[in-house]
């Protein structure tokens, strides 16, 4: 099951104890899912579409808990939303005297953004579980809702962004409209505010397990690219080792300057710390580095024959 699917499942697995919410949940259902239908004499019917059964029952529960009554459901077979032949559709119809031309249920319609903070958060609710996906965290960090309009889409980018914190997106794909979130921490907070608490943890989880591969990864770069440095200086500090020894004799250097030139030669693949912590007295990195210059130096000035 994807990621998209278990937050859906979870929403759908709890009803809102207010009336007003109720009613602001299947609203947002309705917009992102729905259509209205003429019947004639004045009378209309709601078509709500879903590829979820799961989803199919919670709305079906909604809609009993407002109007009375259960909707009818018809089961489309290979109808998939935008994927014809792929999946069926739970299709179902809602007639009664609170459904408006807008399709708002049980009262007024009105922007979504100017209500209640609980009505404003069953509207979202509503709307994901019409319109929305998550992207798998392990993948990337992605939530959208689209639309078939630009006004839809409008809106729902004001309901999203009236939250604190939350500043989604719109853009056009496809011929249709995509409200989306792109910050991990802010699709955490959609999250929490859709109750998807389980998923929430799940998608923490994850996020976190994501940080410490990434924080493992660069350590490993970081150590790769030490070690490349430091077999890059050892081999050029025995290139300027071996002129010497094959020119004037490394008798001819110093004490000090024969000493570190006889340790790279032992050990080949120390590090300048660890060349370093072997003279007698041990001397510090920054000398020990000075003395392999001064070897490169030497080096230099001797001529081929």
């Amino acid at each position: 099951m994807s990621f998209s699917s278990e937050v859906k499942s979870e929403i759908s697995h709890s009803l809102p104890e207010k009336e007003c919410c109720l009613s602001a949940e299947l609203s947002g259902f309705s917009k992102a899912a729905g259509s209205i239908h003429l019947l004639g004499k004045g009378e209309l019917r709601l078509s709500l579409r879903t590829e979820y059964p799961v989803v199919a029952r919670h709305i079906r529960s909604l809609a009993k808990e407002i109007t009375g009554a259960s909707p009818s459901v018809n089961v489309i077979e290979g109808s998939g939303v935008g994927r014809p032949g792929k999946r069926r559709v739970y299709e179902l119809s809602v007639e009664n005297d609170l459904v408006t031309a807008e399709g708002f249920i049980g009262g007024e319609a009105q922007d979504p953004s100017l209500m209640g903070k609980c009505c404003r958060k069953s509207y979202l609710k509503g709307l994901f579980l019409g319109a929305g996906s998550i992207t798998d965290p392990d993948k990337a960090y992605h939530f959208e809702l689209v639309f078939q309009t630009a006004g839809s889409a409008a809106m729902a980018r004001r309901l999203v962004n009236s939250f604190t914190d939350l500043h989604a997106g719109i853009c056009s794909r496809q011929g249709k409209w995509v409200v989306y979130l792109k910050a991990a921490e802010q699709i955490k907070d959609v999250l929490g505010i859709m109750d998807a608490h389980r998923q929430l943890l799940a998608f923490e989880d994850c996020r976190m397990m994501k940080s410490v591969r990434g924080e493992a990864n660069r350590l490993s770069n970081f150590d790769n690219a030490n070690l490349d440095r430091t077999m890059s200086a050892a081999e050029s500090q025995l290139s300027d080792i071996h002129r010497i020894s094959c020119g004037p004799g490394l008798d001819s250097l110093s004490v000090k300057l024969k000493e570190i030139a006889l340790l790279r030669l032992e050990d080949n693949e120390a590090s300048l710390s660890e060349i370093a912590s072997m003279t007698k007295p041990e001397v510090s990195k920054a000398a020990a580095a000075a003395r392999f210059k001064k070897l490169s130096e030497i080096a230099s000035l001797i001529v081929d024959f």
